[in-house]
């Protein structure tokens, strides 16, 4: 859980970390796993995959499979905070041996890695009344996951699904079409949540010079228009009924089709019929996340128990370029290179106001 007042850049600041194995069906504790903390790392990406993966310095012989659920501790001003980085699966194992003495390393993903290597074997009707939350939960918890229902959840809506589909992109979609979304927990739960547009999460931290936290000196900023948007579409046709909804950047935007001069479009098709509105909206919250020439920050910190990718956060920084920066953020990516004092932390965060 995220502190918010806690002045996490305090000297005399103490870090300590442990591994510990646990039983990858009821997510229970098995006991400690001897690790190099410096030598091992943890990521966590809201674009990715498994949305976080580690790798982890074994001095203990295990399996190659195992699940591992790394703890980091703080201490400092007379408090102690703990919590858990993550819970993973090990899905490769390496080992260096040199005079006389062997190391490990184990590179580690979410379970989500359970449900993206898994692909459903049949067809699955469900008549009216059953609602999605209730899909989800069957598909991931017919393998050994453990699924949970995170605040706001929507649980009102029906579909039928086809077969031959990957498991995780199944659960996916079926999450974004009720206006949902599935994360995995640092408890290794999986976690169906109510969506809600990045400008509109509250700010759960400030990174401010000389405010409850340090960072290094400097930002790298870029603008990533690889993979952007500027028009989304979203349809759906079904034996009663067709429709479909645009949404488009603003003129003013950087990367709007009058800016540029052409448009670079997302389609989705939506497996439920659904009202013109909540395809509109749909399509507006999808563009709002993925629009073209966003300004992304990048910075160094001390870590900051409980902030994660997702998450909204205020930048703060005067006195590194000639113009003062002051921005409403959504963070998308941290890493932690090595479990070390202070968890230093490098942070990406995307400009969202």
């Amino acid at each position: 859980m995220l502190v918010p007042d806690a002045d996490w850049g305090r000297s005399g600041r103490v870090d300590s970390y442990e591994c510990r194995l646990v039983d990858p069906f009821t997510l229970a504790d098995k006991g400690p796993v001897a690790i190099d903390p410096r030598g091992s790392s943890v990521t966590w990406a809201l674009y990715t995959e498994t949305k976080a993966s580690a790798t982890i310095a074994v001095l203990d012989d295990l399996a190659k499979d195992s699940m591992l659920r790394l703890r980091h501790v703080v201490e400092v001003g007379g408090e102690r905070y703990a919590e858990t980085m993550g819970t993973f699966f090990a899905a490769s194992k390496s080992m260096k041996a040199l005079h006389g003495r062997a190391s490990r390393s184990m590179d580690c993903y979410s379970t989500l890695l359970r449900h993206s290597k898994d692909y459903l074997q049949q067809v699955h009707t469900y008549a009216p009344g059953d609602n999605v939350s209730a899909i989800i939960r069957e598909i991931v918890e017919a393998d050994g996951g453990v699924f949970t229902l995170g605040p706001g959840a929507p649980t009102d809506r029906v579909h039928t699904m086809e077969a031959g589909v990957n498991k995780l992109e199944m659960v996916e979609k079926l999450a974004g079409w009720i206006g949902g979304e599935l994360s995995a927990t640092d408890a290794g739960e999986v976690q169906l949540s109510a969506y809600s547009a990045p400008s509109a999460r509250p700010v759960s931290w400030t990174f401010e010079a000389g405010r409850n936290c340090i960072y290094r000196a400097g930002f790298v900023s870029s603008e990533d228009e690889g993979e952007a948007y500027n028009k989304a579409v979203f349809w759906t046709s079904t034996d009663e009924a067709s429709a479909s909804a645009a949404a488009v950047l603003a003129p003013t935007h950087p990367f709007s089709y009058e800016r540029i001069g052409r448009h670079v479009t997302y389609v989705e098709r939506v497996g439920e019929a659904l009202p013109r509105e909540e395809l509109q909206a749909k399509a507006a919250g999808w563009l709002e996340e993925h629009c073209g020439g966003a300004v992304y920050y990048e910075i160094e910190h001390a870590g900051v128990p409980g902030l994660r990718p997702g998450m909204a956060v205020r930048y703060v920084n005067r006195g590194d370029y000639a113009a003062p920066v002051d921005s409403l953020c959504l963070v998308t990516e941290m890493a932690v290179d090595s479990l070390s004092p202070m968890c230093m932390t490098k942070t990406k965060m995307r400009s969202i106001g």
